[in-house]
């Protein structure tokens, strides 16, 4: 059994039954969640499917007095609210940019072509660099690739750069971020990747990559 203070702001009671308000019901689902991937997905999956926002959740949060977990699910919601909607383009956020030191780039950039509307995962926006995480571990099929070559013409077409990363690359982040720095470097990035540890294959701008 579960007690709860300030009921009647956090049920929805006009209902029969009566239940728990989807805010309240996901930070409830996400603090039982067996490990933080899990977390993640339950609640980038909400706000992906647009039925509310990491901003909203935070209030919630922020509201509560007990949740077991906080300090899990606030940095959760901080990273959904800046664009990062799945674990997979979580574990890019903070092991190949942030560790690294890349620049901070915008993420869930709306692109409106010739095709219709599409979202960029990731874009580097003053050095005209765009990374798209693909997270599938299967073939999507001719549709899907032909639509990925599409938008990477697009954008070459535009004058940017496309990097295409997919889970192999990501479960190597030092290398990756090499191959993303490379490409910063070459638009107009000052910077190197650093090292994010001892056993790093990044620092020294990736020089051991080779």
């Amino acid at each position: 059994m579960t007690r709860r203070t300030d009921f009647e702001r956090r049920v929805q009671l006009h209902l029969s039954p009566p239940r728990l308000r989807l805010d309240e019901a996901l930070l409830d689902v996400a603090s039982s969640c067996p490990d933080e991937a899990t977390a993640v997905a339950v609640l980038a999956d909400a706000c992906q499917q647009r039925v509310t926002t990491a901003a909203r959740l935070h209030d919630v949060l922020s509201s509560r007095g007990r949740l077991s977990r906080r300090q899990l699910l606030l940095p959760i919601l901080d990273d959904v609210a800046a664009g990062t909607m799945s674990v997979f383009e979580r574990r890019y956020l903070h092991g190949v940019e942030r560790s690294h030191g890349l620049p901070t780039a915008r993420r869930q950039v709306k692109v409106v072509t010739r095709r219709g509307v599409t979202y960029r995962d990731v874009e580097y926006s003053d050095f005209a660099v765009v990374v798209e995480l693909d997270g599938r571990f299967v073939h999507a099929g001719p549709g899907r690739e032909w639509a990925d070559l599409e938008r990477d013409v697009d954008a070459v077409a535009r004058g940017e750069s496309t990097l295409r990363l997919g889970w192999a690359h990501i479960l190597e982040p030092c290398r990756a971020s090499v191959l993303v720095g490379r490409l910063l470097r070459s638009r107009g990035w000052e910077g190197e990747p650093g090292s994010c540890g001892r056993d790093c294959r990044a620092g020294g701008g990736g020089r051991r990559a080779a």
